[in-house]
């Protein structure tokens, strides 16, 4: 049976680790329509360099958007791309969540999962890192 726990570290150990040099403001955007329904997110978000991984919320408190997930939604598809692709890493980084747009009818935990993925795609490309899928 292969050692999936030692491949696993093998693999962390083989990534390039990035770096941020510049403060980035981004907005990561979900706007599409899926047959009758609609999913709609758009959050901004400023990232720059810290020493390790944290997140800083000024999105002011709403009942709404706590009961989809927020903010817990925006920091997972913001690691499904800077944490997971298998040959680049971005961890020491501080994000500070600003301003969200919503409805309470199309804004879904998915929709700013997405939000939050488009938005980790726009950091990638300010800092010129092509993944390769």
């Amino acid at each position: 049976m292969k050692n999936y726990p030692s491949m696993w570290l093998e693999n962390i150990l083989q990534r390039q680790y990035y770096e941020l040099k510049n403060r980035i403001s981004i907005i990561g955007l979900e706007d599409k329509i899926l047959g009758p329904m609609r999913s709609k997110a758009k959050i901004k978000m400023t990232v720059e360099r810290s020493d390790e991984f944290e997140i800083v919320d000024k999105v002011p408190i709403n009942k709404d958007l706590i009961g989809i997930g927020f903010p817990e939604c925006v920091i997972f598809g913001l690691l499904d791309v800077l944490l997971v692709d298998d040959k680049i890493t971005i961890s020491k980084m501080k994000i500070i969540l600003e301003e969200v747009e919503f409805d309470e009818i199309n804004s879904s935990n998915m929709a700013f999962r997405k939000a939050a993925r488009n938005a980790g795609l726009k950091i990638l490309d300010e800092m010129e890192i092509k993944l390769i899928n």
